[in-house]
């Protein structure tokens, strides 16, 4: 994505993590009032009600009088706790519980991981929350939950395109950081206009190197539609001196070897870059390399073009079975009878 982001790529931890989520909730608590609402509705699910912003009433009783009216704001508050490895300490929760015990108000308290927790473990931390203070109330939440949230049309209406920037930086921040857990059924959609046909030809998507969630299909988008889809066998990086590959690693930079097809392939995609597209290709590139690829035909209905790159769930479009089998052509078929916004 080009352009500066707002969003601390470089922070490590939970400070960081929980850092760019608050700035995130910030951006969209600007768009106004009953945007975070619906942000924060979605967030910790129907069973919560989210009092927000000041309220007006007419003739409401008090202990001793019936004043004509009043404006008021109900105290709110919500404590966010982020765990970016595998938890089952749920004292911190505890302790957080027991500091929020004497305020007064509405009082919410998120545990926000990259994985999802068990329903025994979260269903265990509320009860034991709820003997602290019953008044708290809970909810483990995912990256990916707040992603979801952040997209819904009531909180980032299609015409919002500067919040939806904001969203898909803050995704690739989350990606960056390893933070979505998105292999197996995950497709990633990445703009190919301009080399699509050597994404084809070769069987990979290459860009610079930078992080990603965990997925096993790439989609290759371009001119409104997602035009082919690869199923990825390896990741490597690289970079080309005098027609040879140096500094090959995977994803994470412990080296590797490639076979002598893999190696031609990923010359020529550089090759044909530097020729067709006027890329320079002096970087080091990372090249997703595909053990098959099938054209396809998903369009996106709505008018705006992709911006970054776009996870999608498969089996919203498919059986189980055919995401499972890992059909390349069956899933590429499939996904041509529907489309996307």
């Amino acid at each position: 994505m080009s352009g500066v982001s707002p969003f601390l790529s470089y922070s490590t931890h939970e400070n960081g993590a929980t850092n760019n989520t608050l700035l995130l909730a910030k951006f969209i608590h600007e768009r106004g009032l009953r945007r975070f609402r619906a942000f924060l509705d979605c967030i910790v699910k129907a069973e919560f009600e989210v009092p927000l912003g000041v309220q007006f009433s007419q003739q409401t009783r008090h202990s001793h009088s019936v004043p004509d009216g009043a404006i008021y704001q109900e105290p709110f508050k919500l404590l966010v706790e982020t765990k970016l490895g595998p938890s089952n300490d749920i004292e911190q929760l505890l302790n957080h519980t027991r500091g929020m015990s004497r305020e007064p108000g509405i009082k919410y308290l998120l545990w926000l991981l990259p994985d999802r927790v068990s329903l025994e473990l979260e269903t265990s931390a509320r009860e034991q929350i709820s003997k602290v203070d019953k008044a708290v109330r809970f909810a483990a939440v995912t990256f990916e939950d707040i992603l979801e949230a952040a997209r819904n049309e009531q909180c980032c209406p299609s015409h919002d395109e500067e919040l939806q920037q904001r969203i898909d930086e803050y995704e690739e921040f989350c990606n960056s950081k390893q933070l979505l857990r998105r292999s197996g059924v995950w497709m990633r959609a990445v703009g190919c206009s301009e080399t699509l046909s050597i994404n084809r030809s070769y069987r990979l998507y290459f860009d610079q190197c930078r992080g990603f969630s965990p997925h096993d299909f790439v989609g290759a988008y371009g001119e409104k539609a997602v035009r082919g889809i690869g199923r990825v066998n390896r990741v490597v990086r690289c970079y080309e001196v005098n027609g040879s590959l140096e500094n090959v690693t995977d994803s994470t930079d412990r080296p590797v070897s490639l076979n002598t097809e893999e190696r031609d392939r990923i010359l020529a995609a550089i090759r044909d870059a530097r020729r067709d597209c006027g890329y320079s290709m002096i970087e080091r590139h990372q090249f997703f390399l595909f053990d098959d690829w099938a054209d396809a035909n998903f369009p996106k209905k709505t008018k705006h073009p992709l911006r970054g790159a776009k996870f999608f769930n498969l089996t919203d479009y498919m059986s189980k079975d055919t995401v499972d089998s890992r059909a390349t052509a069956n899933i590429a078929t499939d996904l041509s009878k529907c489309n996307w916004e």
